[in-house]
């Protein structure tokens, strides 16, 4: 859902976002914008919106339901929150491909553990089925889990997140579309 901050500007547009950078919303803004944004990345829901209401963003782009794992309620729970200040001006649909990813030399086999938001974690229910030694650990958000994964250089350590944060955080993809 994309909201649309009272005190939009008219150039380039400014637009909040629940993640770290590579997040599935920042992707969301990409598309959305194909001609430009400024993606302007926050720690939760609530601060996402919140940027939008300051002013600090034009607009502020939420998801609100995943076709595999439902409603996103945190999101909902926030927007809610503050529905008398907000106007949704568009939606988006966004194919969400999710990616496996861990340092450099890793291997599948030698994971143990894998972090991710719990939206993505959910959509990936077949994958654990089929890889029953790795256990889904959840992480604030998909990009945060990799960047976590890239800095940290946990060992045994994987993240599930975009080919995009992969690629930004220096991660490599061993298993890709592992949504159900």
């Amino acid at each position: 859902m994309t909201l649309r901050s009272t005190h939009a500007s008219t150039s380039v547009p400014r637009v909040s976002f629940q993640g770290a950078p590579g997040a599935f919303s920042e992707l969301a803004i990409l598309q959305q914008w194909p001609d430009g944004a400024l993606p302007i990345p926050q720690p939760t829901f609530v601060d996402a919106v919140e940027c939008a209401l300051r002013g600090d963003a034009d607009f502020a782009v939420i998801p609100v339901e995943n076709a595999i794992a439902g409603p996103v309620y945190a999101a909902l729970s926030a927007l809610d929150a503050n529905r008398d200040r907000l106007i949704q001006c568009d939606s988006i649909t966004l194919l969400v491909s999710l990616c496996l990813m861990a340092c450099d030399g890793s291997d599948i086999n030698e994971l143990r553990i894998v972090l991710s938001h719990p939206m993505a974690l959910a959509q990936c229910t077949a994958f654990f089925a089929a890889h029953p030694w790795l256990t889904a650990t959840v992480h604030g958000d998909t990009a945060s889990a990799a960047h976590e994964v890239a800095t940290r250089q946990l060992p045994g350590t994987g993240a599930i997140a975009s080919e995009a944060a992969a690629k930004r955080y220096g991660l490599n993809i061993l298993a890709r579309d592992m949504q159900d």
